[in-house]
């Protein structure tokens, strides 16, 4: 069974003093029910941490591919921003999979340079996608890439022009934004899609 490396998203809880990583058991569901096991990757605070501790980790464990899960607006949260942009490092380095969803395609495309822009009516709703992807999805964030990175091609947009899906032209990286862990029950059409990243 394939094992793909999770980012986490942080909660902070400043009565208690805590910052922590979590992730939503239903995106372990999910994976699960595409038939992967899912490994938490924590958010390491510093660029050194990162180099002594990630690197290593990732190395024994061995994954078959990268999820950069959803939550948290990209520049929200410096480690998470660090932590996920050395997983990237490290996929293009080994030649990894990787699958970004929501935040997570935010990530892809930032790391090629394209900025985020603030979006209206795409938090808790469902809309319509028009594309190679087409179809209705869940909806939860509030800014999108302004554009489609140049080394990626567009698989879907939504009907006012935002871009919701997007493969590389050369690597096999995609980006959702959409949450198949948030469905009330688990599409076919993800489940087919996450087979066809990872397989």
């Amino acid at each position: 069974m394939k094992l793909l490396a999770v980012t986490q998203r942080i909660h902070e809880f400043p009565d208690l003093g805590e910052r922590r990583d979590t992730l939503d058991q239903r995106l372990t569901s999910f994976f699960q029910t595409c038939g992967y096991v899912t490994a938490p990757i924590p958010n390491f605070p510093t660029k050194n941490l990162v180099d002594d501790f990630l690197i290593k980790f990732l190395e024994k464990l061995k994954p078959d591919g990268i999820v950069i899960s959803g939550g948290d607006d990209v520049g929200v949260h410096a480690d998470r921003d660090l932590t996920e942009f050395e997983l990237l490092n490290y996929a293009e380095k080994n030649d990894l999979p990787v699958l970004g969803i929501c935040r997570g395609m935010q990530v892809l495309g930032v790391y090629e340079g394209v900025k985020l822009i603030p979006v209206r009516d795409h938090a808790r709703v469902r809309h319509v996608l028009h594309g190679k992807y087409c179809g209705e999805v869940n909806s939860y964030h509030n800014n999108a890439l302004e554009n489609c990175p140049v080394k990626y091609s567009l698989l879907a947009e939504g009907l006012d022009g935002s871009v919701e899906a997007i493969t590389h032209k050369k690597r096999n990286w995609h980006g959702w934004m959409w949450h198949p862990e948030r469905e009330p029950e688990f599409q076919k059409i993800d489940i087919r899609r996450v087979k066809n990243i990872f397989n």
